[in-house]
């Protein structure tokens, strides 16, 4: 990738931002009223839904994640570059590190990106965290990286992502992040619901935490849940991720709160007498509706070293979730929902079968 010179304009300045558009898109693609918008929003005041409607998006983030780091900025003063990326994407941050850029700041596109719209702050708001996170913590995991990122869009008050989170729930076995795939295999709505996931259950104490603590990927978050006295392990809060992915509802403990999320699709129904022989990507989760009315044996066999095999069975009185990875009996009683949730906490797929009697 390389960029090319353009020339920019500033056309708005804030207390600690500065605007700039390229000439060639000023009074077609951008206008004065738009680039107000934007600074009324990113520096002044936050939108219903945000976290502090009192705070734009910078001073929001700073509020949630850490001081942003201003003192290698000319005035001291985050630079916003309004241009046309030339598919390069929506907005991103030009670093330093290969000569693309003389100091860090950020591009957002103004072809691709309507300036001022709520896609344009939601996208300055993932950036700006990058931003703040790369002073503090510059070789973060990217799945993490990415995923507070996301994260500081809800904090905003901005869920834009949402064609990326149903890709997501319409095909749950992905190595979307953990298991280290390339960056274009990732998938922003599992990054996103992830992000929100610790959003909810840890605040702002603990997306603090994990943007401070220098550790990276899942010995990061162990370390900053340790901080925040949160004794769950790293496994079990990755299971109640699952959970919530499958069952998504938040009366019952397992769901999202920033939005109604329809719980994630089923790779197909089990029944007794059924055998099922598959396989699922490194943190890919593979969900079965379970059918059967009465007793029901389920046996796994196969690469069971780093799979789990969750039995969760939504009753009309309690909510049952339970470890069958090594097998087990569960009772359905007539209007009991259930499913099975497979999953791999490892860097490689697992091939499994699954003996329903």
């Amino acid at each position: 990738m390389s960029f090319d010179p353009v020339d920019t304009t500033c056309r708005a300045e804030g207390e600690l931002t500065m605007l700039f558009v390229q000439d060639e898109l000023w009074g077609t693609s951008v206008t004065q009223d738009q680039v107000n918008e934007f600074m009324h929003r990113f520096e002044l005041f936050g939108v219903e839904g945000s976290w502090d409607s009192e705070l734009g998006i910078i001073y929001a983030n700073q509020a949630v994640f850490g001081d942003l780091d201003r003192s290698t900025f000319p005035g001291e003063k985050l630079h916003i570059f309004i241009v046309d990326a030339d598919g390069r994407g929506d907005g991103y941050v030009c670093p330093t590190a290969m000569g693309w850029c003389d100091f860090v700041n950020l591009h957002l596109d103004g072809v691709l990106l309507e300036v001022g719209s709520d896609e344009s702050l939601s996208v300055a708001a993932h950036e700006t965290f990058h931003i703040i996170h790369h002073f503090i913590d510059a070789d973060e995991e990217l799945w993490m990286d990415e995923s507070l990122a996301e994260a500081a869009m809800l904090v905003n008050g901005y869920y834009t992502d949402r064609a990326w989170v149903q890709s997501f729930m319409r095909n749950t076995d992905i190595n979307w992040g953990p298991g280290d795939p390339e960056h274009g295999d990732t998938n922003y709505g599992a990054f996103l619901l992830w992000g929100a996931f610790l959003w909810e259950i840890g605040g702002v104490e603990l997306l603090a935490s994990i943007t401070e603590e220098r550790g990276n990927g899942w010995a990061g978050l162990t370390a900053a849940l340790t901080a925040e006295g949160i004794t769950t392990s790293i496994e079990d809060l990755y299971l109640d991720f699952v959970v919530a992915l499958g069952l998504s509802d938040v009366d019952a403990g397992y769901g999202f709160e920033f939005a109604d999320i329809a719980a994630a699709q089923r790779r197909g129904t089990l029944a007794v007498g059924d055998t099922r022989e598959t396989s699922v990507n490194p943190y890919g989760i593979d969900f079965f509706e379970l059918e059967s009315v009465g007793t029901m044996t389920i046996t796994p066999s196969g690469d069971l070293t780093d799979l789990t095999v969750l039995a969760v069975v939504d009753g009309a009185d309690e909510l049952q979730i339970l470890d069958l990875t090594e097998g087990g009996t569960i009772e359905l009683a007539e209007g009991d929902d259930a499913f099975l949730a497979v999953t791999v906490m490892g860097l490689e797929s697992a091939e499994y079968t699954l003996i329903v009697e």
